[in-house]
């Protein structure tokens, strides 16, 4: 059954009257998009992850399959400080933000879905914030339970595989500490059974915090 987001792209480049207003592009494994894309453009992600880091390089956060990006960060004067980087391959639709919104005008659902998808993103990285109040430890389990939420949003075990892509620099660029501090705390949090790691494998509790 398609989703909502599929069959709104597929009637958008049915009814485009200029190619410019829906076009695409494929970013590998650590390229980053260029922010010029967002100028009159919003994305959406129609296979892949990326994710979106500040100038420190820390993980702010993570965007999958059927997300979108609808601010630029040239609205919000932050383009010189915010990055968005490819975690795996990803196939991105770039729609014109003028053309969606008339199109949308007459199509109430579609307005529907752009804002909730708005305020679903909004939301998320509100509680991406919220977790540096967490002690380290928490705050490891936090992240690596809402990343694999995203990717595998059914559990099957009492653990979900941490995607291979977030390795140990990107895993402590995601919960905001340095490599050390992270190997550490997963010391602790393997013996409290929060965490496993087998074979370069990095596993959490699906149990909340």
């Amino acid at each position: 059954m398609e989703k909502q987001w599929e069959v709104i792209l597929e009637d958008l480049k049915r009814n485009k009257a200029d190619n410019d207003w829906v076009t695409d592009d494929t970013l590998l494994a650590g390229q980053t998009l260029e922010n010029r894309h967002l100028l009159k453009h919003f994305l959406i992600l129609e296979k892949g992850t990326l994710h979106l880091e500040n100038q420190n390089s820390q993980i702010l956060q993570f965007f999958t399959t059927g997300d979108i990006v609808f601010l630029s960060p040239y609205d919000m004067n932050v383009d010189t400080q915010l990055k968005l980087v490819c975690d795996q391959t990803a196939k991105i639709v770039f729609v014109d933000r003028e053309y969606f919104l008339n199109f949308a005008a007459n199509k109430a659902s579609y307005m529907e879905w752009l804002l909730t998808s708005v305020l679903s993103n909004t939301s998320a990285l509100c509680f991406e914030l919220m977790k540096h109040d967490l002690p380290a430890d928490e705050r490891i389990v936090y992240t690596l339970q809402r990343l694999c939420q995203k990717t595998q949003p059914v559990a099957k075990e009492e653990y979900y595989e941490v995607p291979n892509f977030l390795n140990k620099t990107k895993m402590a660029q995601y919960g905001a500490m340095s490599r050390k501090n992270l190997y550490n705390k997963l010391e602790v949090l393997e013996e409290n059974e929060q965490v496993k790691q087998k074979n370069e494998k990095v596993f959490v509790t699906t149990t909340a915090i």
